[in-house]
C-alpha cells in the first residue's frame, strides 16, 4: 500500500535552493574492512596473550577450582622447558622459524581466506583468564545445594539425602494463573518478597508427555555406539541407560508405636513438621513384591520461572528415611472420609553419569484420571558431598560440573519446548 506524504505548513524562509550535502569520505578503512595484505599484523587476533595469572583463593568462602585450559601454544612450550626453565632447541619443520625469523609458536595468525570456520583464530581462549565462569542461576543453585546438602551432617544408616527438580508451572495464588513477571529468562524467585504468593504445580499435558518420550528415547539411541560403524566415531559418548517400571503406591500415616523405631535425629525433625509424617510403600504392579517403604522428609525448595519456555522447574531437597517396621503397624491416610486411593505409576526412567530422568504416568485408581510428570534426580549424592567438601577446602574438584551438569539437564529438556 504507499504511503502518501503530507505537505507541510512550515513556512520557507528562502527560495533560493540549498547547496547539496557533501558526502563524507572515509580515509581509513575500518579493521574489517583490511584485506589480509594490508597490514594485517596489527589485527587484534596477532596479539599473544601470556598465560593466565594466578591469584590465591580467598579463605573466607569456598573455592571452586576446575582444570586450567591451555592453549597448544602454551602447552607446546611447557612441554619444551627443560628443568631449569630454559627452552630446548626444537627445531622441527612444524616449529621452523618463520619468513621474518620469528618462531612459529609466536607469529601472528594469518587470516584465512576460506569458509568462516577456517578464518577463526585458531589460538582462542574463553575469556581474560580461560575459564568459564558459572552463570548466576547455576551459582545460585550451587549455593543453595550446599548450604543445605554439603554442609549438612551425616544422617545415619536408612537416611539419605534425595535432590530433584521438577517441571511444571509456577502459579500465582493471587491470580490463580501461571506467574508472570517482568523478565525475559530464567530467574529464581525470592520467596521471602511477602508480595509473592506462589505454589507449584507439577503437570503436563498427555501430548507433552509424549513429546518428552520421543526426545529421550531419541537421545538414547544416539548415545549408543553403532552396531556396524562405517567409520570411527570422532567421539566416543557415553551411552545411556533406560527402565521401564509400572509400580504402585500407597500411603500411610506414621502412628507413635511406628515412630518409635526411627533414630532420633530422624524424630527431631519429623516434629518440627506441620504435617503429619507418612510412610509411601511401594510395590511392583505384576510380582506384587514390596519394594520400598519410605519417609520423605521435606528440607527445602528453590523455584525458577521461565518465561520463554512452557515450564517451569522446582529443586526440592529431601530426606528419605527407610522405615524398618511392618506395614500392619501402619494405618492407611484417609481424606474427606475415605483411604486415599493408590497410585499407580507407568514410568520410564533414563540415567547418564550422575542423573536420572523420570518420565511418570500416573493414574489414580479411584477415578483413572491421569497426571504426567517429568523429574531430574542427582544420584551420586554422596559424590556432590565429596565434591562439594572438597570444594570448600580449596582443593580441586568437580562441584561445579556436577551442579552444572544438573542445570542443564532441566534447561536442555524444558527449552525443547518454547513457549
Amino acid at each position: 500500500m504507499p504511503v502518501s506524504v503530507l505537505a507541510t505548513t512550515t513556512p520557507v524562509l528562502s527560495a533560493a535552493p540549498l547547496p547539496a550535502p557533501k558526502r563524507l569520505k572515509i580515509r581509513e578503512k575500518p579493521i574489517w574492512a583490511h584485506k589480509h595484505t594490508e597490514n594485517w599484523r596489527s589485527n587484534i587476533w596477532a596479539k599473544h596473550v601470556p598465560g593466565p595469572i594466578r591469584h590465591s583463593p580467598r579463605r573466607h568462602s569456598p573455592v571452586i577450582r576446575s582444570p586450567i585450559k591451555r592453549s597448544p601454544v602454551q602447552q607446546r612450550r611447557l612441554s619444551s622447558q627443560k628443568p631449569n626453565g630454559t627452552l630446548r632447541n626444537t627445531q622441527s619443520p612444524a616449529n621452523a622459524p618463520g619468513p621474518d625469523n620469528t618462531p612459529r609458536d609466536t607469529q601472528a595468525i594469518t587470516p584465512a581466506t576460506g569458509p568462516a570456520s577456517e578464518r577463526f583464530p585458531k589460538m582462542w581462549e574463553a575469556n581474560i583468564v580461560d575459564r568459564v565462569p558459572l552463570d548466576q542461576l547455576s551459582r545460585i543453585v550451587a549455593d543453595f545445594l550446599f548450604g543445605n546438602v554439603i554442609s549438612a551432617p551425616e544422617l545415619g544408616p536408612g537416611a539419605s539425602f534425595e535432590v530433584e527438580a521438577k517441571l511444571g508451572h509456577l502459579i500465582n495464588q493471587n491470580t490463580n494463573e501461571r506467574l508472570r513477571i517482568p523478565v525475559l529468562t530464567d530467574c529464581i524467585v525470592d520467596k521471602n518478597d511477602p508480595s509473592m504468593r506462589v505454589a507449584f504445580k507439577s503437570t503436563m499435558t498427555e501430548l507433552q508427555h509424549r513429546a518428552f518420550n520421543e526426545f529421550l528415547n531419541d537421545a538414547l539411541m544416539k548415545s549408543l555406539p553403532p552396531k556396524a560403524p562405517a567409520a570411527p566415531a570422532p567421539t566416543a559418548r557415553i551411552p545411556l541407560s533406560y527402565k521401564h517400571t509400572r509400580q504402585t503406591d500407597v500411603f500411610y500415616e506414621l502412628t507413635p508405636e511406628a515412630s518409635s523405631r526411627l533414630p532420633p535425629s530422624i524424630l527431631s525433625m519429623l516434629n518440627h513438621r506441620e504435617r503429619k509424617a507418612r510412610v509411601r510403600v511401594t510395590t511392583d504392579q505384576k510380582t506384587q513384591q514390596e519394594l520400598a517403604k519410605i519417609i520423605k522428609i521435606r528440607i527445602a525448595d528453590l523455584d525458577v520461572h521461565s518465561p520463554a519456555t512452557s515450564f517451569d522447574w522446582r529443586i526440592s531437597i529431601n530426606i528419605e528415611v527407610d522405615y524398618p517396621g511392618s506395614v500392619t503397624e501402619l494405618v492407611r491416610v484417609v481424606e474427606r472420609g475415605q483411604p486415599t486411593p493408590p497410585r499407580n505409576k507407568d514410568r520410564m526412567t533414563y540415567n547418564h553419569l550422575a542423573y536420572q530422568i523420570d518420565l511418570t504416568q500416573v493414574t489414580s485408581s479411584a477415578d483413572q484420571s491421569k497426571e504426567h510428570e517429568l523429574e531430574v534426580e542427582i544420584m551420586k549424592i554422596e559424590e556432590l558431598r565429596r565434591q562439594g567438601s572438597l570444594a570448600q577446602a580449596g582443593q580441586e574438584n568437580n562441584y561445579e560440573q556436577i551442579v552444572r551438569g544438573f542445570v542443564d539437564n532441566v534447561r536442555l529438556l524444558q527449552r525443547h519446548f518454547p513457549r
